[in-house]
């Protein structure tokens, strides 16, 4: 897992292990409920900008976007904008809350499992709607 952007580490700077012994328990699956319920919203809410700037991108051109472009559109949010994401981490104590943040000016933690977990939530839900 990496950290980003400011307090304790850098972006890109591994975590140590006691700083790994603070992240949620993924194993455990109320704490997955709850992770996963929290990119579901951010998903959603990606996809709904995204397929607005698609939209009206067609649009500006005098056209209707097809399904295809649909599907396309959401692939490039899960793959791209999914990234982003990260879980907010307490800067004093370093503890990793439920909480999800794409703000680089938010310390958060990404990569590894946390990266993952979003990008997956991600293709599920564009999966769903195809």
């Amino acid at each position: 897992l990496l950290a980003a952007t400011t307090g304790a580490l850098k972006e890109g700077e591994v975590l140590s292990d006691e700083q790994r012994s603070k992240m949620p328990d993924l194993t455990d699956k109320s704490v997955l409920k709850t992770l996963k319920c929290g990119i579901c919203e951010a998903t959603i809410r990606e996809f709904a900008y995204g397929i607005m700037q698609a939209e009206a991108e067609a649009q500006s051109k005098g056209r209707k976007m097809r399904e295809d472009q649909y599907i396309d559109a959401m692939d490039r949010i899960c793959l791209r904008e999914m990234d982003q994401y990260g879980l907010v981490m307490d800067p004093q104590t370093e503890v990793a809350r439920h909480e999800w943040s794409r703000e680089e000016a938010i310390f958060r933690v990404k990569g590894g499992q946390v990266s993952r977990l979003a990008k997956n939530t991600c293709a599920e839900i564009a999966d769903a709607h195809e």
